[in-house]
């Protein structure tokens, strides 16, 4: 049995207390992170060692347990990750780990010297060696290939060389027993924090360009970026993590604590890069639309997931699946509805529109219908000269599939999957017709959804 050396820890598994967390969830985790090193590939003996470590220190200290709790479930949601020679889920992992970090411990200075810190320490070491380098060079690359940027790439073969050589220097620092001040100051040469920010702040610059954009391909250049900052921020955090477990054990606390600090900040400067996200302006429209649905796209799923650790707040209220009255900001009186002409079924305002009459239908790919509940049903579609034509089709092609941009006044912006830069406006005319305006259409394209 794997834990056959500790068996009075089956014995208590009913010991349970808020303080202290369960030990049968503790012992699973255990089971389970053990079973997961020894079938990775690579040579993860320090890593199994310092488990060992681990177990011991929550046999002495109960107290610990539900700190281990945390952090293994962190580690063990991470370990395929790291082994997976894949750049974004490595980088994937590293958040797993520094997410339950902050959380267990508020950062890695509050994790101390035992045998917790020792094992996240003998963790990173899985990545923080070719795995690194590698990751970081990978999603850098990644993105450069799809977007042409010389001032940008510039700086890409110094942040790949940064990371190579920091990543480098620190996992040979880790073996030594006893560290020096000599030693230590070494590490303060080798692995300045102020490193990686130069490339972190190109980026920053072209999420603020991106951000008020006209043009569709420099949104999606801009969203792209997007999820490369928040990898490598999360990489160079990861990094710093390390070093700072790395002067604990030193015991330079106060430089630990400066390095965690260092985090820290720039953690709160990436959130406040990518707040806008969740804010938008209707001059942030198109960079809106590039992101969302966000359950459309991978990479949105991603930048998401990130923004979440970063502390930014909440995407506002989504859209269900229901009735809903769509007014108009600037005609404020005037609703979607639609009426027959000529043969053909249009969509205008109308201002005697008093419940909700749209249908809006989530749809597998996370794009919406729009659909007429008041008479036969139509569905919204914008035609290819603009105008908000009805459509009996079952399915309204993407053409029809549309999606939905929330503004931080609380309103809307909408456009459809074929045409993300065209915005459904309420046109100035006695019919006041639905149509489409290429980029923000101001508030006659702002709609209240209630």
């Amino acid at each position: 049995m794997i834990l056959k050396h500790l068996p009075w820890l089956f014995i208590v598994l009913a010991i349970t207390s808020a303080k202290h967390g369960k030990r049968s969830d503790v012992n699973s985790l255990l089971t389970k992170v053990e079973t997961a090193l020894k079938e990775a590939s690579g040579s993860n003996e320090a890593a199994l060692e310092a488990l060992e470590g681990l177990k011991g220190e929550i046999q002495t200290k109960p107290d610990r347990v539900g700190q281990a709790t945390k952090i293994l479930g962190s580690v063990g949601s991470a370990l395929g990750k790291l082994n997976s020679g894949d750049a974004t889920k490595i980088i994937s992992g590293c958040l797993d780990i520094v997410a339950g970090i902050a959380t267990t411990f508020g950062g890695p200075v509050g994790m101390g010297i035992g045998a917790v810190a020792s094992f996240v320490s003998s963790i990173l070491s899985l990545f923080t060696g070719s795995s690194a380098k590698n990751s970081v060079a990978a999603v850098i690359d990644r993105a450069l290939s799809k977007h042409r940027d010389e001032a940008i790439q510039r700086h890409a073969a110094g942040a790949k060389r940064d990371f190579a050589e920091s990543s480098a220097f620190i996992q040979v620092m880790k073996q030594q027993s006893n560290l020096t001040d000599s030693d230590l100051s070494i590490i303060a040469a080798n692995v300045p924090v102020y490193k990686f920010s130069n490339f972190i702040g190109q980026l920053e610059s072209r999420i603020s360009q991106g951000a008020a954009t006209t043009s569709l391909s420099d949104a999606k250049r801009a969203v792209d970026f997007i999820l490369l900052y928040c990898q490598l921020v999360v990489m160079r955090e990861t990094l710093l993590v390390d070093l700072a477990i790395l002067y604990r054990k030193g015991n330079a606390e106060h430089v630990a604590s400066a390095v965690e600090n260092a985090n820290r900040v720039n953690k709160e400067l990436a959130a406040d890069t990518l707040d806008f996200l969740h804010k938008l302006i209707p001059e942030q429209a198109l960079i809106g639309a590039v992101y969302h649905p966000i359950s459309a796209s991978e990479t949105s799923k991603a930048i998401l997931n990130y923004t979440k650790y970063f502390g930014v707040p909440d995407v506002p209220r989504p859209i269900g699946n229901r009735r809903y009255k769509f007014t108009n900001s600037y005609w404020n009186t005037y609703s979607i509805c639609s009426e027959a002409y000529m043969g053909n079924y249009m969509f205008r305002g109308c201002s005697n529109v008093r419940n909700p009459n749209i249908r809006v239908s989530k749809m597998s790919d996370g794009f919406y219908t729009m659909e007429n509940s008041d008479r036969r049903k139509l569905y919204i579609t914008k035609h290819d000269q603009g105008w908000g034509w009805g459509t009996l089709d079952e399915d309204p092609g993407d053409q029809g599939h549309m999606r939905f941009i929330p503004l931080r006044h609380g309103k809307y912006m909408v456009s459809s999957k074929r045409w993300p830069n065209w915005f459904m406006y309420m046109e100035s005319s006695a019919s006041g017709y639905i149509r489409s305006w290429e980029n923000n259409p101001g508030p006659q394209g702002h709609w209240s959804i209630t």
